[in-house]
């Protein structure tokens, strides 16, 4: 019966001592890897694809502003060209006006005959016909000259309107620029400033060619400069401001992709971290993928675990306990009890042994659960190497799951009804 005894007592003592270290190191373990491998692959993954929508957003504001920029160097260009050889006209109009005048005189000498009102006058900019038409209210060589001027006058006008403003305002309705410019005031006040010059010139200014024909060509050159002057300025402003913001989206989406790749590399460090670390059966060569989602199933393993000692140790106990009973004195009861006895086996002398087991259970429950959530919520994981969805082994490990939830549960109820029995 001794032998018995001590064996029954040996495997006693050693089912305890296995417990206490699937206890304590093994929770230990679960509690560290959990927080130290598992939720910092989840934030790493999150802050990735955060990262990866920074960096498509970013992506495609930075091609809008380099259109945007595009369009305003263009148009720019597009404007600028024109409205140099409108001024080159201006600049050259005292010369051609001094040998279109008789040109004027010879037509009207020639009593050439007056067209209608709705015929159409082919001219180029600096060349006209050896016979000029005029409408028919043109009676005088005067009033044909005065014509003359003043459709002049009009092209000017309408190529500053049709070749340069227009597409000024273009550019600030499809870029929608809204408060951000003043070019639609600004054009409609060059406009202004043009048309109130041209007004106010003398009607008989052709008359003198240094003093008449220069002086006007002089002062209208010199107020269409410094009417779009201002309109330049705004464009040039827009496009330093755009290249401004160009830069910083830039600057902005280079961080954004080297946070991404940081983030990869952290990532890529978990592997080693793995190297660390034991499950309840020792390490597990797979990868970190592979190791996330096996994770919950370690915890089931080693809640079995402990649920075995447990039960284990609790049967051993009983046996021990009924031996000392009928061969030990109440000495040796009281050492037995007080310095033998199990901490997580009842009956408890305080609260706080079962208090400090349910919290173990609890904890272990909880990251077990959260585990679960994380590897559900997270499709990456279930995607293979060409990038496609693996539904079948997502499944698959969503029953796998479902039945360790099963398990953990049958656990807990036998755990507690050890506890308190």
């Amino acid at each position: 019966m001794s032998q018995f005894f001590d064996t029954v007592w040996n495997d006693f003592l050693s089912v305890k001592k296995d417990f206490n270290r699937y206890i304590i190191i093994g929770v230990l373990c679960v509690f560290i890897t959990h927080f130290y491998v598992i939720e910092s692959y989840f934030f790493y993954k999150n802050q990735q694809k955060k990262a990866v929508k920074e960096l498509k957003e970013k992506k495609v504001q930075l091609e809008k502003l380099l259109k945007q920029l595009e369009y305003l160097e263009t148009t720019y260009k597009k404007v600028h060209k024109p409205f140099q050889n409108i001024q080159e006209k201006i600049r050259a109009f005292p010369q051609h006006l001094r040998s279109v005048l008789p040109k004027i005189r010879r037509s009207f000498s020639a009593n050439f005959p007056s067209q209608p009102r709705d015929q159409t006058w082919q001219q180029s900019d600096y060349r006209v016909e050896p016979l000029l038409s005029f409408p028919s209210n043109v009676k005088t060589f005067e009033e044909a000259v005065r014509w003359y001027i003043n459709r002049w006058f009009k092209e000017i006008i309408n190529g500053l309107q049709n070749k340069v403003v227009n597409p000024v305002w273009e550019l600030e309705e499809d870029l929608r620029l809204g408060d951000q410019t003043k070019l639609a005031y600004l054009c409609q006040d060059a406009l202004k400033k043009i048309r109130n010059y041209i007004d106010n010139i003398d009607p008989n200014f052709w008359h003198s060619y240094e003093r008449g024909k220069v002086s006007m060509a002089s002062g209208l050159y010199h107020v269409v400069e410094e009417s779009f002057k201002p309109i330049y300025k705004e464009i040039d402003r827009l496009i330093k401001d755009l290249n401004n913001v160009v830069c910083l989206k830039k600057e902005e989406l280079q961080g954004t992709q080297n946070a991404f790749e940081r983030l990869q590399k952290q990532e890529k460090k978990l592997e080693t971290r793995l190297e660390f670390l034991e499950s309840p059966i020792g390490k597990i060569p797979i990868s970190l993928t592979d190791f996330v989602k096996v994770f919950p199933f370690l915890i089931v393993i080693l809640m079995l675990m402990i649920t075995t000692y447990l039960s284990k140790s609790r049967r051993l106990y009983t046996v021990i306990w009924r031996e000392i009973e009928k061969n030990s004195g109440k000495i040796e009861k009281m050492i037995f009890q007080n310095h033998i006895k199990p901490w997580f086996l009842p009956p408890y002398q305080n609260p706080v042994p079962l208090i400090l087991l349910n919290i173990v259970l609890l904890t272990l429950l909880s990251i077990f659960f959260r585990s679960i959530f994380l590897i559900i919520k997270e499709p990456d994981l279930f995607i293979s190497i060409i990038g496609r969805s693996e539904t079948f082994i997502k499944t698959i490990f969503i029953g796998a799951y479902a039945f360790s939830i099963f398990i953990m549960f049958v656990c807990i109820w036998i755990i507690q009804k050890q506890l308190r029995t």
